[in-house]
């Protein structure tokens, strides 16, 4: 009996202490959390500012001018000067230690031509002064002389003619005397006036007519022989501008063809660097600006030059979408020698348009999504704010400021330490501008 009710006790102790549990955990769920405190941070204006972005841009080193020289003629190389890796000029004075002569071909047919074409000049130019003097005081004197024993015979004829003529009508000679009679009068008068004809040629000289045909001929003769030697001077092959031989491409004895290649020449100064300008920066570019360059392979002192752009081309790498800049320089020399060498790497700081950003510390940014993220605060009393979280694109940078574009404008504040462990809408508290 007694252990029974010792049971039911226990029993009834059980149930109202699982009673009182159940309704001490219903009051404390229903007790409402409390409010975090606002997080501590630190905070940096968005400012704007006008800038001038500087891009590096990686090109190479390329001879200003270059050069195939080709030979024009047809010959046998008879000659070569130069090696590769020579210095050549383009100079002609012929009493000058380097002519500027590459090579020179066999020239004694050319020089043969010349010779037959110098004699023909020379007679053609004696016909013409012949003409030009006219005829000579013994042609005329023979011309004269010519006319009077042909007026002499004429008035024979005449006589002669007239004695017949007589005769005739008085019916003493006959028909054929009188007919022969009249032709040979008749004939020495044409042998007259073919005589006083030739003297009065002679006597005004050649015709203008003959004289003009005469020069000409010379002129054109003249022109054959100049275009000979010209031919001539082709046989002599001479650098086009001052440079260095790249590669040699004949030999002696060779026989090259009109047109082989003969020597590769380049330009060491002027040089110029060639770089690649995205689109979006080339149309800021013009001829004439200035740009600084560097190129890690010269001396310290000497690796940081200025250039100025010396062309733009207007067609752009289709895959790249970038257009070739050259930036000319004026190649420094040591020990007599060009320290830029071509297809060197350069460096190529290009300037673009003066624009106004947003500029924000870079300890504003939270890197590691799809884009950068800034927190923004937005202060709702003097010291205490909303963390508001705002995605951003960066550009620029400027010592520990960066550009952003996005939902930003100049004045606001944003959170430049503390930021990296906000969630958006958490309260925030300014410690430290």
């Amino acid at each position: 009996m007694m252990t029974q009710q010792r049971h039911v006790i226990l029993s009834m102790t059980a149930i109202l202490m699982a009673v009182m549990f159940i309704g001490c955990s219903s009051e404390e769920e229903a007790t409402p959390p409390t409010t975090p405190p606002p997080a501590p941070v630190r905070i940096a204006e968005v400012v704007k500012q006008d800038i001038v972005p500087k891009h590096t841009l990686i090109g190479s080193v390329r001879a200003s001018r270059r050069s195939v020289v080709g030979s024009a003629v047809a010959g046998r190389v008879t000659a070569v000067r130069i090696e590769d890796g020579d210095a050549v000029s383009a100079q002609t004075d012929e009493s000058a230690a380097n002519t500027g002569i590459l090579v020179t071909l066999n020239t004694e047919t050319i020089d043969s031509d010349i010779k037959a074409a110098q004699a023909e000049f020379r007679r053609l130019q004696e016909q013409l002064n012949e003409l030009k003097t006219g005829s000579r005081p013994e042609e005329i004197t023979r011309a004269k002389a010519e006319y009077d024993a042909a007026h002499a015979a004429r008035d024979a004829a005449a006589t002669r003619f007239a004695r017949i003529e007589k005769l005739n009508e008085a019916g003493v000679s006959t028909a054929d005397d009188f007919e022969a009679a009249k032709s040979i009068s008749r004939a020495a008068e044409q042998r007259l006036k073919a005589a006083k004809a030739d003297l009065e040629l002679i006597e005004a000289g050649p015709r203008k007519e003959q004289i003009e045909q005469a020069a000409a001929s010379v002129e054109k003769q003249s022109q054959i022989l100049a275009r000979l030697n010209v031919q001539r001077g082709w046989h002599t092959i001479r650098a086009p501008f001052d440079g260095f031989v790249v590669k040699r491409m004949t030999e002696v004895g060779q026989w090259v063809a009109q047109g082989d290649p003969i020597v590769e020449i380049m330009a060491l100064d002027p040089i110029d660097v060639v770089v690649h300008a995205p689109e979006s920066l080339v149309g800021a570019l013009r001829p004439g600006d200035q740009v600084p360059v560097k190129v890690h392979a010269l001396p310290d002192d000497e690796e940081e030059l200025s250039g100025t752009i010396a062309g733009i081309v207007d067609s752009a790498d289709q895959r790249a979408r970038t257009f070739p800049v050259r930036v000319r320089v004026d190649n420094p020399q040591r020990a007599g020698g060009f320290l830029l060498r071509d297809g060197m790497q350069a460096q190529a700081v290009i300037s673009g348009r003066r624009r106004s950003v947003l500029m924000i510390p870079k300890d504003a940014l939270i890197l590691g999504g799809r884009l950068p993220v800034v927190m923004v605060a937005d202060m709702t009393s003097e010291s205490e704010g909303v963390a508001v979280r705002v995605e951003v694109e960066t550009g620029i940078a400027r010592g520990e400021l960066i550009e952003v574009t996005g939902q930003l404008s100049a004045g606001q504040s944003v959170i430049v330490d503390g930021n990296e462990r906000l969630q958006p809408g958490q309260l925030v508290r300014v410690v430290e501008d």
